[in-house]
Formats: C-alpha cells, structure tokens, sequence
C-alpha cells in the first residue's frame, strides 16, 4: 500500500548538443492519492496526476490506472493550456525524408486527447484515442519564402481512433487558410512548390494475409480561403493558373 507521494517544483533540463535544442520541464508536479493491493491486486487502482511546463506551455496529465487486474488497464488525459511551438521538433527529422525536398516550419500545437489501453491475457494491445486537436500556421517549405504546402489552421474534433477495431471517426474537420503550389514540369512529372516529386519504388508484393481494412467515418468537413497554383510546364508557353478564397464544406459520410 501507498498512502501518498508527492513530487513538487521539480526541474528538468535535456541539453541536446547534437540537434543545438535546450529543452526544460518546469514547475513539475506529480501527485499519486494511493494505492493499496490489501483487498486483492485485481482492485487496486492508482490516480497519479502530473504537471509541468513544457518550455512555457502548460501541460497536464492525468490518469486512472490498474497495473494488477487480469486485463491491465489505463486511461491517460493529456491537456496543453495552450498552443506548444512545434518548430524545434523539425530538428529531429531524418535528413533524407525519402528523397521528398523542403522541410517543415513553424507550427503551433493545441489538443486536449485522452487514451484508453487495455492489455487482455494473450491477445495483443488494445488501445484509443480521442479528443480534438488543432495545429496552426505550419507550412512546408523548399527555400526561404517558398511554400509548397501550408496552412493556417486545421482542427479536429470528436475524434475517435481505435487501433484494435480498425476504426476512425470524427465529428468535424476545419481546414483553414491552405496554400498549395502544384504542377508539371516539361518532362510531364509533378512538381509540389517548383521541386519534382520523386518517383516511389516499386510496390512491394501483397502479404499474404491482408490485414482488415480501416473503417472511416467523417462529420462536417469544411475548407475556407484556400489557394491552389497550378503551373504546367507542358504546354507552351507554360500555362499558370490560381484558385483563390476557395471554399468548400461536405456534410457527415461513410
């Protein structure tokens, strides 16, 4: 049994010299009520709480556990107070992103998601998530002021992923604000933001027992001032055209 143990004002700090990135944990807290096995491991059930600041942005985690049952189980909540910088994370990318040019920039982060894991004797995880997320004014850049792909904000909400049943739902999805440079270049092969795409390998064979196929469900689906350029290089003189204040909404689907 534990009766209570409490971790306050901690601080922690990743100086990752390779990357050039400083990361700190601020302000940490961790609360865990109890948890007692007295009256049988199968009901003992844990609560921790925790608390931090990442670089700034608050975070908070919180989560009911059952480590001892017959089918361990655990729900996590995850909640930022608001929008995490996600532009050092880029960092971390593969330098060779499978020959695909430019890199992403910028971007803020805002969810509020939960996670249910079960882990039922003999059978692989089974695990969901849900909740709603938005990520706002990223884009994908080949060169200073150059996008090929950007947007300002795109939001989901009612959110519903279960791995183990195959299943995607959501209730709505925002997408404001894109940019998209398309086109062909002489040769005819498809240029994103004037860089050619490249050519995929060769498809692998089909394994030999396909996996059930995802089951997808949309709601509300809306874009808002979009941008769409299109050059084609094919023709002569190369023909360019744009969409601009594009708008488009869909109602829920299967």
């Amino acid at each position: 049994a534990v009766s209570g143990a409490r971790v306050a004002a901690g601080d922690i700090a990743f100086d990752d010299r390779a990357a050039g990135q400083l990361f700190r944990l601020a302000g940490l807290r961790l609360e865990l009520a109890g948890m007692s096995t007295h009256d049988g491991a199968a009901a003992a059930q844990a609560a921790p709480r925790l608390s931090f600041a990442l670089d700034g942005t608050p975070v908070d985690v919180s989560a009911v556990v059952r480590p001892f049952a017959a089918a361990p189980a655990a729900t996590v909540s995850v909640s930022l107070g608001q929008a995490l910088p996600l532009a050092r994370a880029w960092a971390y990318l593969p330098a060779d992103l499978g020959g695909w040019p430019g890199r992403p920039e910028g971007g803020m982060l805002s969810a509020t998601l939960q996670a249910r894991l079960v882990q039922p004797a003999g059978q692989p995880l089974q695990w969901q998530l849900s909740g709603q997320a938005a990520v706002e004014d990223i884009a994908w850049r080949l060169a200073p002021g150059r996008d090929a792909i950007g947007w300002q904000r795109l939001a989901v909400r009612g959110l519903e992923l279960s791995g183990h049943e195959r299943r995607l739902a959501l209730a709505g999805v925002q997408l404001d604000g894109p940019r998209l440079e398309l086109g062909r270049d002489r040769r005819g092969r498809v240029m994103v933001g004037g860089q050619a795409l490249p050519v995929p390998d060769a498809a692998p064979p089909p394994p030999a027992q396909a996996a059930p196929a995802w089951r997808v469900q949309g709601g509300q689906i809306g874009i808002g001032a979009a941008r769409i350029g299109w050059t084609d290089g094919t023709t002569a003189p190369a023909a360019r055209q744009r969409l601009d204040a594009l708008a488009v909404s869909a109602g829920a689907q299967d």
